[in-house]
């Protein structure tokens, strides 16, 4: 996932009829549009505003989804998340080997380990874990 930030407010009117959650870098819960009505919901009891106001001037973003793909050779070398069967376990590493035996593909991080799947970080997750930011290059 990605921050997109919201500069204007036909931005945030744009998400009227949708049910993107809208976050604030200095807040926990986040805002959404119920009915046609902006409303504050809280991660603790639920909804805590009706027809309440959000602050443009604030850093105001929604999250929007990163195209994943499995990892090839180009990526070897680079941050990398690998798991076997279930996503949920996954681990980070770098990728160091990919395997191609028939119509079976496995990823070898650098501490030796063979996976079953393996996706390369996106520029944002890299950023959100370290802190920097990152970009690719072409």
């Amino acid at each position: 996932m990605k921050k997109r930030y919201l500069e204007k407010v036909e931005d945030v009117l744009a998400l009227k009829d949708t049910d993107t959650k809208i976050y604030e870098e200095s807040s926990a819960g986040y805002y959404k549009f119920f009915k046609g009505v902006l409303c504050h919901f809280n991660a603790y009891n639920g909804v805590t505003y009706f027809n309440c106001k959000l602050d443009t001037e604030e850093d105001i973003y929604i999250l929007e989804e990163e195209p994943e793909q499995e990892a090839t050779e180009k990526d070897i070398g680079t941050l990398c998340s690998f798991w076997g069967r279930d996503y949920k376990d996954a681990e980070l590493g770098i990728l160091k080997e990919v395997s191609y035996d028939g119509n079976e593909v496995k990823y070898m991080n650098k501490d030796e380990y063979w996976y079953y799947h393996c996706r390369r970080l996106t520029p944002s997750e890299v950023a959100e874990l370290t802190g920097y930011k990152v970009e690719e290059v072409k």
